[in-house]
């Protein structure tokens, strides 16, 4: 595995967005994630602890 980078994920809740959401952090990477909606984002991907 190449070493974990921070990812800006916009359109996160559905998509080429949501696929990235799903797979980047199994894939050890931080990511951070947007969408027009929170109530779409949440319903999509759920809640994560912030920092």
């Amino acid at each position: 595995m190449s070493s974990p980078k921070s990812w800006f994920v916009t359109g996160a809740s559905q998509g080429l967005g949501l696929a990235l959401v799903q797979r980047l952090p199994r894939e050890g990477h931080r990511v951070a994630a947007t969408s027009r909606r929170l109530s779409s984002l949440t319903e999509a991907v759920g809640t994560a602890s912030c920092r």
